[in-house]
């Protein structure tokens, strides 16, 4: 996800610097490059410990449509932005976004799944989809 658009020419330009001997000619600092990457680390960090107690005042639905809109917003911040503060604090943000949708999205349904012959009671629900469910090949742990 990093490695994606530090890529970037136009990324590169804006945070980086001229490097002659790289193929795309440009390069990034490791620092900034450490920082990105800690940052979305945090992000997560902060997000997993909010996610419970603000998944008790809201659904799981209006936490996933939360967490969309605030992964849209940081997007378009790092798109936008040519301020070091910005990119850091946009990443932060990705990472707690990240988080959310992790853990309100997908954490009960891949729960119940993993676990479905080791828990019997919990209810079994064949129309289910969870993270799983959506990898390539349909690989299902567990069953």
């Amino acid at each position: 996800m990093i490695g994606g658009f530090q890529a970037m020419v136009g990324f590169l330009q804006v945070f980086g610097y001229e490097d002659p001997s790289s193929p795309i000619g440009w390069s990034i600092s490791p620092t900034v490059q450490s920082i990105i990457g800690g940052f979305m680390l945090l992000g997560g960090f902060l997000g997993g410990m909010l996610c419970g107690p603000l998944g008790s005042l809201f659904s799981r639905r209006y936490a996933l449509v939360v967490s969309a809109g605030g992964c849209i917003v940081a997007n378009i911040i790092m798109m936008a932005t040519e301020n070091y503060g910005a990119l850091y604090f946009s990443r932060i943000m990705i990472g707690m976004t990240i988080s959310f949708v992790l853990t309100q999205g997908c954490g009960t349904p891949v729960f119940q799944h993993l676990h479905s012959s080791t828990l019997p009671k919990l209810p079994q629900h064949n129309s289910e989809v969870s993270c799983l469910d959506l990898s390539p090949g349909g690989n299902h742990l567990g069953s």
